[in-house]
């Protein structure tokens, strides 16, 4: 009775593909298993072709792909070549069918210009079959990327510009005047620039960093009393500016400069 029942277990063993004894056997042995230990993981590739907006190839643009913190991750940091060109290959853990690619402007405007970091989320298609927990070889090929250059750097201030002022100060019998004091009249004391005229009357008036105009009031003041000759008093005379040199930067535009003046008193 009981060489039966054996038998009928190991007719039951043999139909589930277990060749060994199992608990039917007084004295079972157990089967051979052979555990493999990993993670799923594959290569992949990206390529492509950096430009800027007008399709001029970009040269130094750092690529590089980005994976989570939870993914043993492994990509060489590549930069584009003269015609912007860029391949790079790396290893993941847990690969889906996309991986994250950074390209950054590293290098400032050495390249051309400023431009603004551009990430991207490419779709990867499957080349080589893998084997085990290796999953093969994932690519994409002809991504090209066009970066936009980032404005200008923002920078505070208002405009202003340099503004000359030149000529003769006479009496109303065309004799010159010195000692008259020129200033322009409504820029404020703590950066009015002043000069004053010479033994021939003739003058020229420089004052920096002050607004830009086609016209500055410029005042012409006897401020010695009649050591020059008489008391003229005060006059603020209108004057004329054109640009007569540009500026530098946003907010600087330049000189602005007059025409020989004749001024009477």
């Amino acid at each position: 009775m009981k060489e039966k029942f054996l038998n009928i277990c190991r007719v039951m063993l043999g139909l589930l593909g277990i060749s060994a004894v199992s608990a039917c056997n007084e004295d079972p042995t157990p089967p051979d298993v052979v555990a493999e230990y990993g993670v799923p993981h594959a290569d992949y590739v990206v390529s492509g072709k950096v430009t800027d907006e007008a399709g001029t190839p970009i040269k130094g643009i750092q690529v590089s792909s980005l994976a989570g913190d939870e993914y043993h991750h492994q990509c060489d940091t590549v930069y584009t070549d003269d015609d912007g060109g860029y391949e790079i290959r790396g290893m993941v853990d847990f690969l889906g069918r996309e991986v994250d690619v950074r390209y950054e402007d590293v290098d400032g405007e050495e390249n051309g210009g400023l431009f603004m970091t551009e990430d991207r989320k490419v779709a990867l298609e499957k080349q080589e079959e893998g084997s085990g927990w290796y999953d093969g070889l994932f690519a994409a090929f002809g991504v090209d990327v066009k970066m936009i250059e980032e404005d200008t750097v923002c920078e505070y201030g208002v405009p202003y510009a340099t503004f000359e002022v030149k000529g003769k100060v006479v009496d109303a019998d065309g004799n010159p005047i010195a000692g008259i004091e020129v200033y322009g009249e409504d820029i404020h004391e703590h950066i009015r620039a002043k000069t004053t005229t010479s033994e021939d009357g003739s003058f020229t008036l420089v004052q920096p960093e002050w607004f830009p105009a086609e016209e500055v009031d410029v005042c012409f003041e006897d401020v010695d009393g009649e050591a020059n000759g008489g008391d003229f008093g005060k006059k603020v005379e209108t004057v004329s500016l054109t640009q007569t040199e540009d500026g530098e930067g946003t907010w600087n535009e330049g000189v602005y400069s007059s025409e020989e003046l004749i001024i009477r008193m």
